[in-house]
This record gives C-alpha cells, structure tokens and sequence, in this order.
C-alpha cells in the first residue's frame, strides 16, 4: 500500500477515483457520487491516492483557499474502513498543510473520530465545521467558507 500526492486530477484515473468515493460513502442502498464537472471545477491544491493492488483504497482532496486549506473530499473504501488507513492519509495532510478546515454532516459515521483528530470546531444548522491549526482571527473565514460551500456530492441509489 502507497500513499501517491498528485496536483491535478489529469495525473489520475477519475473512473478509480469517482468509484472510490461510491464506495467509500456507501450507506445501505444509498451512496454518494461526485456532482457533475466536479473534476473541471475543482482545483486541488494536491490530491492524496492510497493504492494498493486492488487499485484506489482511500483519498485525500485538499483545495487552497486565501488563508487556509480546506479538505473537500476525505475516503476510505468501504472494506478497507477501520484499519488505520484514513490515519495515514490525515497524518499526510497534516504535513502537507498548515492549517485546514472541513465540513461534516451531524450523521457522519467518523464524526467522533473528527472530534478527537482536530484542534477545534463549531456546530451549525447543516453541519459540524472542523479546523486544524488554524489562527483564531482566520476562524469565522474558515466558517463561513464550509457553511457556504455549495455541495460536491449527491445521494444515489446503490445498484445492485
């Protein structure tokens, strides 16, 4: 298993990509798919891929904002979940940036985990708003960014 860093998503395969976060985000008979264009709109600041054999395992994309970076997609394939391999990617991103921010749905199976891993946060309306080392006087920008980000994802039925 490698942890890859890459800046573009050209540099990748999006296919692998795009059926890792399906998998990734799995919950019963629904998932997660990444919104159309995402691959056009989006401009990583770099891109962490786990690989091993089997091909894409976890991921990493994190986005350069003015002040602070934010981590707009952050998964583990569904098999591969609770074997510390979302550990090393946040230990990588942890190197790779100052400091960042990030958004999570109250209902996020690894809300705890986000808890425990990050140097602070704040609840709102639709979601837990997580930060790491990020100055306070930067704090209510990080918030506002995450409350404000238009959504990269949509719910979809499993096939079976």
């Amino acid at each position: 298993m490698e942890i890859y860093s890459f800046k573009a998503f050209s540099e990748l395969n999006k296919r692998r990509f795009s059926k890792l976060i399906k998998d990734g985000f799995k919950k019963g008979r629904k998932t997660k798919a990444l919104v159309q264009g995402y691959f056009k709109k989006t401009k990583p600041k770099y891109i962490l891929i786990c690989e091993n054999a089997e091909g894409y395992i976890g991921a990493a994309v994190v986005i350069k904002e003015k002040n602070f970076d934010y981590l707009d997609k952050f998964v583990v394939a569904e098999r591969y979940h609770g074997l510390g391999i979302g550990n090393e990617i946040w230990a990588k991103i942890k190197r790779k940036s100052r400091a960042f921010c990030f958004r999570a749905a109250p209902n996020n199976p690894i809300g705890r985990w986000y808890f425990k891993n990050t140097t602070g946060h704040q609840k709102e309306k639709e979601f837990t708003v997580f930060w790491v080392r990020i100055k306070k006087s930067v704090i209510p920008d990080a918030i506002e960014y995450c409350i404000n980000k238009k959504s990269t994802l949509k719910v979809v039925k499993v096939k079976s």
